[in-house]
């Protein structure tokens, strides 16, 4: 397998293929028709029904990274960073992330909830607080107080003072 399959094996398109190559975007377009007997768009069509976006949601709200999820399905990262701003609507593939992992962390403190509630072993949804939460066992107290400072005058005193 040479270096323009595994390059569609991952996902890229032809202009990110030529970049690599060094050469036009056409000569790749010719070699992926010639490779799958389809034009090009049916090529990339077939690509995009490969992401299963419910266990993309999975992957996210686990704590997995958009970088994380494009190795999983084995997509380039580049070409899986388009699709998912084009599938969630952003412009920002973190905001993905952040929205599926808020609700990851909100999925971990109700499962907290419920084994405090009950006689379960809740060590790692304890570990998971403390490490994706930030929660600790430490309690934190904090006291602020003002001081004033009263200013003393530690001058010599002048003749007429020495005279009172």
């Amino acid at each position: 397998m040479d270096l323009v399959d595994r390059l569609l094996e991952q996902g890229a398109d032809a202009f990110q293929i030529a970049k690599v190559c060094g050469v036009h975007a056409d000569t790749i377009r010719n070699r992926i028709k010639s490779i799958h007997k389809k034009n090009f768009q049916d090529y990339r069509a077939e690509k995009l029904r490969k992401i299963d976006w419910n266990e993309f949601e999975k992957l996210m709200t686990a704590g997995s990274s958009v970088r994380e999820a494009s190795a999983f399905f084995g997509f380039n990262e580049g070409y899986f960073y388009a699709r998912v701003k084009e599938h969630y609507g952003v412009s920002k593939t973190s905001e993905v992330k952040e929205r599926f992992q808020a609700k990851g962390n909100a999925e971990i403190r109700l499962k907290q909830y419920e084994l405090g509630q009950g006689e379960k072993h809740p060590a790692m949804l304890i570990w998971l607080g403390k490490n994706r939460l930030g929660q600790s066992d430490k309690q934190e107290t904090k006291v602020e107080a003002q001081v004033g400072i009263q200013s003393i005058n530690f001058s010599k005193p002048t003749n007429s003072e020495e005279e009172e």
